[in-house]
């Protein structure tokens, strides 16, 4: 979650996420701070973000299996 820095957008997300008793793992939450600089046509183009992604989807996968 971001808009711009994000922090409190993403601050705001965990907490109402909290509030409906999600299961919120560490691993599986990520701020992407200035989203629209690491976009192109479509595809994410920075390559420390899609790193961060990846590990944060296979820490998804893990926590429902």
């Amino acid at each position: 979650t971001a808009s711009t820095g994000g922090e409190n957008a993403h601050v705001a997300m965990i907490k109402i996420l909290g509030a409906i008793d999600a299961t919120l793992v560490p691993e599986t939450t990520l701020l992407i701070s200035f989203i629209r600089t690491k976009i192109g046509d479509g595809q994410i183009t920075d390559e420390a973000t899609v790193k961060k992604l990846k590990t944060l989807f296979e820490a998804l996968l893990n926590s429902v299996n």
